[in-house]
């Protein structure tokens, strides 16, 4: 256990309490939680590299962690604000939660299928998953901010996702075209 899987392993205990934030309206705190979480998350990679702690365990529990936070957001604040949770809140459009998990669930299953098919294919995160990334980030701040820019922002975080996920599925068919040609079948 070293610092940056330490803070990776803090930022995976705060998601229930970030969860159980929104549940009981405590918007400021989901805010703070999520902003921590967030900073940590840019702390434990600078430190990972700078201080070479990178380890298999840190490569697969950040990424877990980053997507575990975000679907919980991407999922709970169309729910909670549709259903008034928040009546301070517009309402978070269901459309764009739907673009960031349907990208993810595209990106889960890609990784599942070249497990099974022996296939290697780089997942590592491109300029546009990592733009997106902070996008989406900054989205679920400005909605948490009650910030007027968050109307925007959820516009633009769709389009990044949708560039975003087509550039996974691209390198994705690459990867796969390299490992058995021009057909898929085999």
């Amino acid at each position: 256990m070293n610092l940056a899987n330490f803070l990776t392993l803090i930022r995976i205990l705060l998601i229930p309490l970030f969860i159980i934030s929104l549940f009981l309206q405590l918007r400021l705190w989901a805010l703070g939680i999520f902003c921590f979480a967030a900073l940590s998350d840019i702390l434990d990679g600078l430190i990972a590299r700078r201080y070479r702690q990178q380890t298999s365990v840190g490569a697969l529990l950040d990424p877990a962690a980053d997507k575990l936070l975000m679907v919980s957001a991407f999922i709970l604040l169309p729910i909670l604000s549709r259903y008034h949770f928040f009546k301070d809140m517009k309402v978070f459009p269901l459309w764009v939660a739907l673009v960031v998990l349907g990208r993810d669930l595209i990106i889960v299953l890609g990784w599942l299928i070249s497990k099974i098919k022996k296939v290697t294919i780089n997942f590592a995160p491109s300029l546009y998953g990592k733009i997106t990334t902070f996008f989406q980030a900054a989205t679920i701040i400005a909605v948490l901010s009650r910030l007027t820019i968050a109307y925007w922002l959820w516009h633009l975080t769709a389009w990044l996702t949708i560039i975003s996920g087509i550039d996974y599925l691209s390198r994705g068919v690459k990867d796969w075209q390299k490992a058995y040609g021009r057909r898929f079948g085999n």
